[in-house]
């Protein structure tokens, strides 16, 4: 017996009759999962990047007690194999958390670092979109002393190393100026002058974008506090008439699904598509995108997207009575909509 047994051979055998290695392949995962269901675990919601999908998950939280300032604002996650990426949020204690590292596991749970989100950074694209972003925002000029100058004029001056998720659209951040200020209404302005967008890049495992903000100062022509953006500029809005052949959807979309939705039970909405020539169309062919609108908080409601077929689910009974829209998007035009009714359970 102590020939094969898994310490080693100067291990005297035991009760567990040798065989403790096949066990704990077959039950580590299994083990995990229990410890999730104790109060050792806690109930979070785990976001995408910008905050179009999320859903409930089961993790350990660990760093609640902190030595430090810094790693007051720290945290660990311990959650199951596959579930996070680099770049993805986590809303706990009520608020955001960025997933800032490179999640990894041992086999049996997958670990990955969370800095808290103080801030939403608020921006616009060259063509108008508005772009807003959870960031983890720590001070880079420490022992600067906050102004600079001559004898003829002085500026203050500050520095701040900014965590954002690295996608498409916060790509577009690099060189913007934005707000950075918790007043009401906001007048401290930023501007972008460092990005680094491959250090903290893990390919399929996501990843981040390091900025450098320079305290720059308010211009009161361009810059509106009371929509939170600076350089701000009114979007051109094309007429149906000017958009480009190639940009005009040419083909047919229809949603599948009931017109209500009841509080706290998810529904499943299905999206066919069609041809000039009333053939169906394979969605996996074609580049559209999911969209909800609605009167009250997005945040409040919760998707699910896999493919063709989006599941929406809300549970807050404020929303009783409300409406929302349903939207099939192609080069950000409205092909197919849907109106949903929000019930009751009963």
């Amino acid at each position: 017996m102590k020939e094969w047994y898994l310490m080693s051979t100067a291990t005297a055998p035991n009760m567990v009759d040798g065989y403790e290695s096949d066990a704990f392949i077959d039950f580590k995962e299994d083990a995990f999962s229990d410890l999730l269901n104790t109060e050792m675990a806690s109930t979070v919601l785990l976001y995408n990047y910008d905050l179009s999908q999320s859903k409930l998950i089961r993790a350990v939280i660990q760093g609640n007690t902190a030595d430090t300032y810094l790693k007051s604002m720290e945290r660990s996650i311990l959650t199951s194999i596959g579930v996070l990426h680099s770049g993805d949020y986590i809303f706990y204690e009520d608020e955001f958390w960025i997933v800032e590292g490179r999640p990894g596991n041992n086999k049996i749970y997958e670990k990955a670092t969370l800095k808290e989100c103080q801030y939403k950074l608020r921006w616009q694209k060259n063509n108008g979109d508005i772009v807003e972003r959870w960031a983890n925002i720590t001070s880079a000029s420490k022992y600067d002393i906050g102004e600079s100058g001559n004898n003829v004029i002085t500026l203050t001056t500050n520095n701040f190393a900014i965590v954002l998720p690295n996608d498409f659209d916060s790509m577009t951040i690099d060189g913007k100026r934005v707000f950075i200020d918790t007043s009401t209404p906001p007048h401290k302005v930023f501007k972008i002058t460092r990005m680094d967008d491959v250090l903290y890049h893990y390919g399929d495992h996501g990843g981040v974008l390091s900025l450098i903000a320079d305290k720059t100062e308010f211009d009161p022509n361009i810059d509106r506090p009371d929509l939170g953006l600076c350089d701000y500029f009114k979007p051109h809005k094309k007429k149906p008439e000017d958009f480009d052949p190639e940009d005009r959807p040419t083909m047919i979309a229809k949603i599948i699904g009931d017109n209500t939705i009841k509080i706290g039970f998810p529904r499943e909405y299905k999206v066919v598509f069609w041809g000039s020539s009333k053939e169906e169309i394979d969605p996996a062919t074609l580049n559209y995108q999911w969209n909800i609108t609605s009167d009250f908080s997005s945040d409040l409601i919760e998707t699910n997207i896999n493919q063709n077929e989006i599941q929406v689910l809300i549970e807050d009974q404020s929303c009783l009575e409300e409406k929302i829209k349903i939207q099939i998007l192609v080069n950000n035009i409205v092909i197919s909509e849907r109106v949903i009714a929000i019930l009751d359970t009963i």
